[in-house]
């Protein structure tokens, strides 16, 4: 267990020689690399990748960092550790562009030992974070809808296959059009609201997955994710405004978004 470091420039880690304290990606292609924090999201939709090395898209596979494998064996072999105990697990890192650092964070959430020795319960944490990924690719596929159809001299007669949106329509969106929508996306934040809407809902998930029943806890995710979904949606509609086009591209967006969220997480319950 590690007490105490210290950190400074100057000093390099010798060839083949990683640090125990970061979180690496492999990549077939480019070797090792330090993973670097998304500044749309926190560090937790990838968290069951720091747990152990999981294989990921693009070629790539997850090294947690050294003290997780420690703390790991300590757990499972030496008998030292409870599977019950729960840590908190605090990250510090930053994003660069080019060797120029844009930003810097900390970011932390409570680790239940079981994941580190519990493969089911491994692949249960990363089923319900990637139903946070399919949801965030959904809510953007609906904003698209809406700038559709705000932006699109004639939607009916236009389409764009790329994104789904009247594949059969025998005009399709040009390249400078598809820009402007998806600078519109951007410029609404949804992405960013979604997953800032998880955060906390997290840090009460991780817990509740790795001590009550597991189908529970799922549903009860679930919940979450559509709460945070529709209410990014609705952030996100208001930069529509409002005008007869604006309410058909509302309900085209809002149409998608909730035959996308019936299809992952079931159908809303009517209370």
């Amino acid at each position: 267990m590690v007490g105490q470091w210290q950190v400074g420039g100057g000093a390099l880690l010798a060839t083949g020689i990683s640090d125990p304290l970061k979180f690496y990606m492999k990549d077939v292609k480019i070797g090792l690399y330090p993973y670097q924090f998304d500044e749309s999201r926190g560090l937790w939709p990838n968290s069951y990748a720091l747990f152990a090395p999981v294989k990921l898209r693009n070629d790539r596979t997850s090294i947690p960092p050294a003290t997780f494998t420690h703390i790991k064996l300590l757990t499972s072999e030496a008998k030292l550790l409870e599977h019950s105990v729960v840590f908190r697990c605090k990250a510090m890192g930053q994003s660069k562009d080019q060797g120029k650092v844009e930003y810097l964070r900390e970011e932390g959430f409570p680790l239940p030992l079981r994941y580190l020795v519990d493969d089911a319960l491994r692949e249960k944490l990363q089923d319900a974070l990637l139903l946070c990924d399919s949801t965030a690719f959904h809510l953007r596929g609906a904003l698209r809808r809406i700038g559709f159809y705000l932006y699109t001299a004639n939607p009916d007669d236009t389409g764009w296959d790329t994104a789904g949106i009247n594949p059969r329509a025998p005009k399709k969106i040009g390249d400078l059009a598809r820009a402007d929508i998806d600078n519109w996306v951007r410029h609404t934040e949804a992405g960013i609201y979604f997953w800032s809407a998880m955060d906390a809902p997290f840090q009460e998930f991780i817990i509740r997955l790795a001590d009550e029943d597991s189908d529970e806890a799922a549903n009860w995710w679930r919940r979450q994710v559509r709460v945070a979904a529709k209410g990014a949606f609705g952030k996100a509609r208001e930069y529509a405004h409002e005008s007869e086009r604006a309410y058909r591209a509302v309900i085209e967006g809002e149409g998608y978004l909730t035959y996308q969220l019936n299809q992952m997480l079931g159908k809303e319950a009517k209370i």
